[in-house]
């Protein structure tokens, strides 16, 4: 019988202990509260946060026992009036590497962003790590959270949002674009949100989100290659 299961640990930079009493806890919230706006500098200075995902596989079939780092994430972000920016790193493999860099602007009521970041498809690959439910990915999350260099406009409408964005796909520098697009509509309460998945980190009440995206890329080597996808979010209460 194969026996092989995961556990993991993960912490962010920022944290609070538990085992405050009732009194406690106004004293506590103006501590964090303290601490967190001691990560920033005034006038749009430079925020950090991060996270550490450690995990251990076991497989007594094979007699194998591994602690891993699966995510040391660092990410620094920042804005002034109407431009902003954000890059983080990941250590994970043992040295520090680019993950996301871009910048932020507005044009109009229209927000656009420029540099490398992931592409706007499904929820589950858009939700930072330290977000997910599980301690991986979906498939379709996995394969939806590579990160290129493109330009991003977005908009919101109430309970309508909406992301277009221009990649260079997978010829690179060559004339030939990805292009994605996304639309989510929040059908039930105050929508299901894009930063957690599911129940976990929801908010009280129940929520429906629904959204589609569609992606085509006229760079790809077997000539071309497009994608069209679904999903729903219905979390009742938090986690």
């Amino acid at each position: 019988m194969n026996k092989f299961f995961t556990t993991a640990l993960a912490g962010t930079l920022v944290c609070a202990t538990g085992f405050a009493s009732e009194t406690e806890w106004p004293e506590l919230d103006r501590e964090l509260e303290a601490l967190s706006s001691s990560l920033s500098t005034l006038d749009g200075g430079p925020s950090l946060d991060g996270w550490a995902i450690i995990a251990y596989d076991n497989n007594s079939d094979t007699d194998m026992g591994d602690f891993a780092l699966r995510s040391v994430r660092l990410n620094a972000s920042g804005s002034n009036g109407d431009y902003g920016y954000f890059v983080s790193l990941d250590a994970a493999g043992g040295t520090a590497g680019l993950v996301d860099a871009y910048a932020t602007f507005g044009i109009g009521g229209i927000s656009a962003q420029m540099g490398v970041f992931r592409a706007p498809t499904l929820t589950s690959a858009l939700i930072d790590r330290n977000q997910t439910f599980f301690i991986d990915r979906s498939m379709l999350g996995a394969a939806g959270s590579a990160r290129d260099a493109g330009l991003q406009l977005s908009g919101d409408m109430g309970t309508v949002g909406w992301w277009l964005a221009v990649m260079d796909g997978a010829d690179t520098t060559g004339d030939e674009y990805e292009i994605t697009g996304r639309v989510a509509v929040d059908l039930m309460g105050d929508g299901a949100g894009s930063t957690n998945e599911g129940a976990y980190g929801a908010g009280d009440g129940t929520c429906l989100t629904a959204a589609v995206a569609f992606q085509d890329d006229g760079g790809d080597t077997a000539g071309g290659k497009s994608s069209l996808a679904a999903e729903a979010s219905f979390p009742s209460g938090p986690f």
